[in-house]
């Protein structure tokens, strides 16, 4: 009995011993688990950390070491830099704009510019430069080198050309600008949330990429497309591709400085509803404004990319205007229409087409004039592309702007196309304004009749004195007097009738739909803007006067007077502008009719305008 109870105690001290050892080991076996659950993170921490796409430059140089800077392919761009894994031979874009390389180029470049005016005697001017510079670096470290993104066009596992624009970007105190590769490259990896209307700070790294000097197109057979995502994911996914969402986000990523990237694209919308009302209600130069009106309504369609440089008109725009070939076959379209016998008849009447181009120049000066006006900044480049505004010539204006300053494009092409539509409502007023009543009622002689030959002639030598004296006007000169000598020969009836009708009238539709392509909300909505509203108003003004008072001055020397209405002609807006004088010179004498001779100084004011485009293009071009 005692055994059998010692038995008992025994069994019961065990059991109760393996209970407390077992409920004393469950903190230690769960802390074994923790321990073990962190060590897996950590090492799928390292892991995703060696694969993630780094976010800075010193993540970049942690994560591949011997990373150098590729001075050869850096320089001498002041935003950007790339940096080459030696190993891989993958390269990576660093956005450097703020660092203390190009701080120092900046301030570099501006004490060289201060030297030089310290050398002319300029202390003040030198010390203005000075303290410019040392506000802009402060200014731009302070912002970290902020830089703002307009345009995206590039994405991962994406095949790219040399020549192809990859990004928009307008960094802290710089002008927004292209930033195009120099030679193929296969996208790698890119940053996250690269998108329209985020930004940059200095070190971000931009994108992987790989240099290749061959694409091959070919597949594996049998492989497959990704599977579809799930039923929520497509859904998110297709709320965040409509253009309601990135209206949106981009007006709200950063609203003091992306509304215009959101709000703006409506606004702008707006604007060519109002082109198309112009073009199709009231008849203002139907034929360019309703392609142009409806090509800015198609550029500011949120996501769709059509004006970028994969888009429809982004590529119109590369092939006709880069290129400069719609301006010049327009020329050549008019050149077929236009009859240059009332110029030939009475050669007088070209000077008044020469005066006309003084609103030209007198723009050029005024547009920067109105650097003094905060928020407006135009260089010479600028300048002159508005001047060319007072020409009144719309392919003029859109081959000098297009070469000199192509960000200015769609508010100069509108600008022009506009006041050439306005012509007999801006012109009048002026017209009456600087002539007498007797003035308006002098009747000329009738003009003499103007041979074949000379008119066979006139555009061969015309040819020949521009190839010899101004050779940058050359382009739209020569497709001018091509098209009039088709016209004049007679032996290529077929040509002249192509270039009179079906060429013009196909380029025509392209060169609108391209220039709408330029009237983005980020190019237009800005004071710039206005500006060239305003300097292009002022520069028509000042060519319909000049036209007009060089006219009597002419009469005070000539025995022949002329009606110094015709002068007003001068301006290159083929026919209205004669018209205009005529209609004005018959509302005083209805049997004075002047539009024979207001044509004179009608076509000259087309050659004037092109040889002033070959001048400014021959003094800025270089710049």
């Amino acid at each position: 009995m005692r055994n059998f109870i010692l038995a008992i105690l025994f069994a019961f001290l065990c059991s109760a011993g393996l209970a407390v050892s077992a409920q004393d080991a469950a903190p230690l076996q769960a802390a074994a688990n923790q321990a073990q659950a962190a060590a897996a993170d950590a090492a799928k921490a390292v892991e995703t950390a060696k694969t993630a796409f780094p976010k800075k430059l010193s993540d970049l140089e942690a994560k591949i070491p011997g990373l150098k800077r590729n001075s050869q392919m850096s320089e001498p761009d002041e935003c950007f830099d790339w940096y080459e894994d030696p190993a891989t031979g993958h390269v990576y874009l660093v956005y450097v704009w703020g660092n203390d390389k190009t701080m120092a180029k900046f301030e570099a470049d501006a004490a060289a510019v201060a030297a030089e005016k310290l050398l002319a005697g300029d202390e003040a001017g030198a010390k203005l430069v000075t303290d410019n510079a040392k506000s802009v670096v402060e200014a731009t470290r302070a912002a970290k080198g902020y830089g703002l993104v307009y345009s995206v066009s590039f994405a991962k596992g994406k095949d790219l050309h040399d020549g192809r624009e990859i990004l928009i970007v307008k960094p802290v105190n710089r002008s927004k600008g292209k930033v195009i590769l120099a030679r193929s490259m296969a996208v790698e990896n890119m940053k996250d949330g690269l998108l329209v209307a985020s930004s940059l700070e200095t070190g971000d790294v931009v994108g992987e990429f790989l240099p290749a000097l061959l694409y091959n197109e070919s597949v594996r057979e049998g492989s497959q497309a990704k599977s579809l995502p799930g039923f929520g994911t497509a859904i998110n996914n297709l709320w965040h591709s409509t253009g309601i969402y990135d209206i949106y986000r981009q007006t709200t990523a950063d609203f003091s400085k992306t509304w215009i990237l959101g709000l703006g694209r409506l606004l702008m919308m707006f604007v060519a509803l109002i082109l198309l009302y112009l073009a199709i209600v009231k008849g203002f130069e139907p034929l360019l404004l309703l392609p142009i009106g409806f090509g800015a309504l198609l550029a500011n369609i949120p996501l769709a990319g059509i004006s970028g440089p994969d888009g429809l008109q982004g590529m119109i725009y590369m092939v006709g205007i880069e290129s400069g070939v719609f301006p010049c076959l327009i020329f050549m379209g008019v050149g077929a229409m236009t009859d240059f016998g009332p110029m030939l008849a009475n050669p007088r009447t070209a000077l008044l087409g020469a005066a006309a181009q003084f609103g030209i120049f007198g723009a050029l000066l005024g547009a920067l004039a109105l650097n003094v006006v905060p928020g407006i900044t135009f260089n010479i480049k600028d300048a002159a592309s508005i001047g060319i505004i007072g020409g009144a010539d719309g392919p003029t204006s859109i081959f000098v702007t297009s070469r000199l300053s192509p960000s200015l494009l769609g508010a100069i092409a509108v600008a022009a196309y506009s006041y050439m539509a306005l012509v007999p409502i801006i012109q009048p007023p002026i017209m009456k304004l600087c002539t007498t009543e007797a003035e308006r009622k002098i009747r000329m002689k009738q003009l003499r009749n103007v041979p074949k030959i000379e008119k066979i002639c006139f555009p061969i030598l015309i040819t020949l004195l521009c190839a010899f004296l101004l050779p940058d006007a050359a382009p739209l000169i020569g497709m001018l007097m091509l098209g009039n000598l088709m016209r004049e020969c007679g032996v290529v009836d077929r040509l002249s009738d192509t270039a009179q009708n079906a060429l013009i009238n196909i380029v025509t539709i392209f060169l609108g739909i391209a220039v709408g392509s330029k009237l983005s909300a980020e190019q237009f909505l800005s004071l710039q803007t206005l500006g060239i509203l305003v300097m292009g108003c002022c520069a028509f003004c000042i060519a319909t006067a000049a036209g007009v008072v060089f006219a009597k001055i002419m009469n005070l020397f000539s025995k022949d007077k002329i009606n110094p209405l015709i002068g007003a002609a001068g301006v290159s807006a083929v026919p209205m502008a004669a018209r205009v004088a005529n209609k004005l010179g018959l509302e005083y004498d209805s049997q004075n009719f002047l539009l024979m001779h207001a044509m004179g100084p009608n076509v000259s004011g087309v050659i004037g305008s092109a040889v002033a485009a070959g001048v400014l293009l021959s003094l800025c071009g270089g710049l």
